[in-house]
């Protein structure tokens, strides 16, 4: 019989070989949110706390337009917590699948590590192991670190033009993320087309236009997803 320690060992690096690929390309998402940081004008390192603490790029874009903007400490919080709600069922849906006996603190570390690609990889795994949880999780927290870090010191040396232009890389990414399942489910593209409508009514009708664009974020989020869980619920068995 392999010792624990020898298993737990193994474990830990099958998850840095599934997080290998995950890291690689956090780390070149990143360099986008990096740039998006120097346009802000923002301390380059302190990027590196925002990101070990926040990885997700649609929180951080929320969250860095709010701080280049001044917004509020509520409204950030507020936004960053709606944009981020798909985590805390992807959290209870992992910690279903735990063995029992898995403390709370465990499940605390690897409550930091879950995004939608290491929870894609780790869910369909049986059984679920924290060793593998954990390895899977460092690479793509170091990648998206880095990656934020180099981008945000790029963004302080490259000429305004260059970081201008740069600046669609984000918007690039944005695109990759959606249109994918856009593509494969209809509903998908009509919640996007609600976000997108209301986001236009918020920003150009009178009396609306006002408000911050923290939460007309939060607004557009809310509705969009509050019209698409009544009319168009993805059916059970399904994802």
């Amino acid at each position: 019989m392999t010792p624990p320690d020898v298993s737990r060992g193994a474990e830990v690096r099958a998850g840095l070989r599934g997080g290998l690929p995950i890291g690689l390309g956090y780390f070149a998402v990143a360099l986008a949110i990096g740039l998006y940081w120097a346009r802000g004008d923002l301390p380059p390192l302190a990027s590196a706390v925002f990101s070990a603490t926040s990885m997700s790029s649609t929180s951080q874009f929320a969250g860095i337009t709010l701080i280049i903007v001044k917004g509020g400490l509520i409204e950030l919080a507020a936004t960053t917590f709606i944009v981020n709600l798909r985590y805390l069922l992807m959290s209870v849906s992992l910690a279903q699948r735990l063995p029992a006996g898995v403390g709370t603190l465990k499940r605390l570390i690897m409550a930091a590590g879950v995004t939608d690609e290491i929870y894609a990889i780790n869910i369909s795994r049986a059984p679920l192991t924290v060793p593998y949880f954990v390895g899977s999780m460092v690479l793509p927290i170091l990648g998206w670190t880095a990656g934020t870090v180099v981008g945000a010191l790029v963004g302080e040396v490259i000429p305004d033009s260059v970081q201008s232009a740069a600046g669609v890389l984000l918007y690039g990414m944005f695109i990759a993320i959606v249109i994918p399942p856009a593509k494969k489910h209809h509903e998908v593209r009509i919640v996007m087309a609600i976000a997108a409508a209301v986001s236009i009514l918020l920003a150009f009708t009178p009396g609306l236009r006002e408000l911050e664009v923290g939460w007309r974020i939060i607004i557009s989020t809310c509705i969009a997803a509050a019209l698409g869980a009544t009319f168009l619920p993805v059916p059970e068995g399904t994802r």
